[in-house]
């Protein structure tokens, strides 16, 4: 049964009112006769009445340090301000050598007002790359094997890479440069952004905010160059940053910028033609990863940056000191923002921003950020240290340090130009945005904050319950998992028998469903996870279950399935005919997509002949009649055809549709009849 809850504030102006005057006779001992309102002692009793039913209100509410102080216990906070966050492609000038751009150069929105400021997160080495005829999309190509996808990736075309795994040729990636390669310093690198296909590909990007880092990759790749002794030589692993965890997501790949690069050839234009190479050492991709976009000449560009502010104090040591900041300046950040004060002893001593001063003591040197009016908060000595700057005038005795920005402001659409802000040094070149600002957010109001963490407190994080390991593994930040089954009391090294406190958990990783007569990869029937993927899973389960129990990953079981179909018809195309009911059984069977509520097929279902003829008679659409179906299991000694009986595969299996047959024939003609 539930607590009911308190009300504190159920006493209105009228009822104390009236409570009082009716205290007044034995009070006054019947001295006092006139209560009306034109008394002053009636007018006092109001004004006390008015007092005491604030006091009520505020009794029954709950301050807003109490709902920090509650959420503090939990972990968790109000957020601030979110900074959006992008990819700047640098358009080099083409007569210009190597241009180098330092970490944290600031970046303008070109015709913004206000001004839309953005800063790199690290540095960029600027190759002088040449422009395709719109003079945006820098010339670069694209080699698998004997295919040029140059034109693909100029058209925006998806391009498949690795399709065969460790097996697959390699990937030329060629960069157009308008003359010899200047001589690069150490710190020099070369950046390219690999933008992937999201569809099947859930991971958050290398620049969101949701990335998570840290997961192996799911194969071993090697990237190499042409240097000038002729021969092919490889990047050291150590020296790779890959951004897109072994091409599991969108992200960016810094490689060191060789002194030996040779050019392979010079175009007729006079372009200086280097390439690099990609290859897979290993197998291991679940699905093969498409290439929408490369980009070189790239950083990931946050919207904020860094700002002084000095002050020369005109205030005197008293509570409620605020400092107000310039108005021209985008609104501060808590992350990243403090101030010095020269204090009374001569010395400077930081102090830290806090989300309330209710939880610090007189002698804390702590400040609010109010963000929307642009001011810095002090506290009364009490609850935070009143600044008390130095006796010296006409000097700056407080220097801020600010870190302004933030707001879903930042979320900008792609393919917007940017230009050097003030503070940018003059060589630096412009820029475009080559995907949109994504995780600008403004403050959290408080109450949105309490209602999250709720809704976070009914969130699983303890593996109980089937359903809390199907949660936990379909949501392991990183990887790609689409689909969760777990096998209570299944233990791999025992399949045959129960055993207590044994939990296998099949995974199947996400994979896109390509709907298209000619995607650039085909369908992976049967997707397996990779090797990193299932260690993530088993990972995160382990930290989440309880003590006492084994927890097991397996990629799902396949059972390879052989469809023969008998149709009875004459329909105008018979190949798009057998090409509809192909499809409409290979949905139906899916492991994704598949099954009658179309999330996929169900763990360990049986195959129903009579199910799969009536998908197969939809799909036909009244050009013929399905007139029989049979389905037979290839993993088995004695592979047999049933079309009748449903087709057991396994409590914990799912089918894999290896090969459907399907055979037309005329109808039969039906002579005689009544006379």
């Amino acid at each position: 049964m539930p607590i009911a809850p308190v009300i504190l504030d159920d006493l209105t102006w009228s009822d104390l009112t009236d409570a009082a005057r009716g205290r007044i006779p034995a009070a006054s001992n019947g001295r006092w006769t006139l209560h009306a309102p034109v008394d002053p002692g009636i007018t006092l009793l109001e004004l006390h009445a008015w007092l005491l039913e604030q006091r009520l209100y505020w009794m029954d509410q709950v301050p807003d340090s109490m709902s920090r102080g509650a959420l503090a216990l939990l972990g968790d906070a109000a957020q601030d301000a979110q900074c959006a966050t992008s990819v700047l492609y640098f358009n080099p000038d083409p007569a210009s050598s190597l241009v180098r751009v330092a970490a944290q150069t600031a970046m303008q929105l070109q015709d913004s007002d206000p001004p839309l400021i953005v800063s790199l997160t690290e540095p960029v080495t600027v190759l002088p790359l040449a422009s395709q005829d719109a003079g945006i999309a820098p010339l670069v190509g694209v080699q698998i094997g004997t295919t040029n996808h140059s034109p693909d990736l100029a058209a925006g075309r998806d391009i498949c890479l690795f399709g065969d795994g460790a097996n697959s040729p390699e990937v030329e990636i060629t960069l157009n440069l308008t003359g010899p390669l200047p001589t690069p310093l150490a710190a020099d690198t070369i950046s390219l952004a690999l933008l992937l296909e999201t569809d099947g590909n859930p991971v958050p990007p290398q620049w969101s905010p949701d990335a998570v880092d840290g997961v192996a990759p799911p194969a071993q790749l090697a990237w190499s160059y042409d240097s000038t002794a002729g021969t092919r030589t490889r990047f050291a692993a150590a020296d790779v940053s890959d951004g897109t965890g072994g091409l599991r997501r969108s992200g960016i790949v810094r490689l060191p910028l060789p002194a030996d690069w040779q050019a392979s050839a010079v175009t007729s234009d006079g372009y200086h033609q280097f390439r690099i190479y990609l290859s897979a050492d290993t197998a291991g991709f679940a699905v093969p990863p498409q290439l929408v976009g490369l980009w070189p000449n790239v950083a990931i560009a946050r919207h904020s940056y860094r700002t002084r502010q000095q002050v020369v104090p005109d205030w005197l040591p008293l509570p409620g000191i605020a400092i107000q900041l310039d108005q021209d300046k985008p609104p501060p950040l808590v992350e990243g923002t403090r101030l010095r004060l020269r204090e009374r002893d001569g010395q400077w001593h930081w102090w830290q921003p806090t989300a309330d001063l209710a939880f610090h003591g007189r002698e804390d040197r702590v400040f609010v950020i109010d963000r929307d009016a642009g001011v810095l908060r002090f506290g009364n000595g009490e609850i935070g240290r009143i600044p008390i700057p130095t006796a010296l005038r006409d000097l700056p005795a407080v220097d801020v340090h600010l870190s302004v920005g933030g707001g879903d402001a930042g979320n900008v659409a792609e393919f917007c130009h940017w230009e050097p802000a003030d503070s940018a040094p003059e060589a630096t070149p412009v820029a475009v945005n080559i995907v949109a600002g994504i995780g600008g957010a403004d403050p959290e109001p408080l109450g949105d904050a309490r209602r999250r963490v709720a809704v976070a407190l009914r969130r699983a994080d303890r593996a109980v319950l089937d359903d809390d390991f199907v949660t936990l593994a379909c949501t392991t930040p990183g990887v790609a998992i689409r689909r969760a089954h777990a096998a209570i009391g299944y233990h791999p090294d025992f399949p045959c028998r129960a055993v207590p406190g044994a939990i296998t958990v099949f995974v199947v990783p996400d994979a896109p469903r390509p709907t298209a007569a000619d995607p650039p990869c085909p369908r992976v029937v049967a997707p397996v996870p990779d090797a990193a993927a299932l260690a993530a899973v088993a990972a995160r389960l382990d930290r989440a279950r309880l003590i006492a129990s084994e927890v097991y990953v397996r990629p799902p079981v396949y059972r390879r399935t052989a469809i023969t179909v008998d149709v009875q018809g004459n329909p105008a195309s018979p190949e798009t005919l057998r090409a509809d009911i192909a499809n409409g059984l290979g949905d139906f069977l899916d492991p994704l997509i598949g099954g009658g509520d179309g999330n996929g097929w169900p763990f360990g279902e049986p195959l129903r002949p009579s199910a799969l003829l009536r998908v197969a008679q939809a799909a036909a659409a009244g050009r013929g009649d399905v007139v029989g179906l049979s389905i037979r299991l290839l993993d088995v000694a004695d592979p047999t055809d049933e079309g009748c009986q449903d087709v057991d595969i396994g409590a914990h299996a799912l089918p894999a549709l290896d090969s459907i047959r399907i055979r037309i024939s005329a109808p039969p003609v039906v002579t005689g009849g009544l006379q």
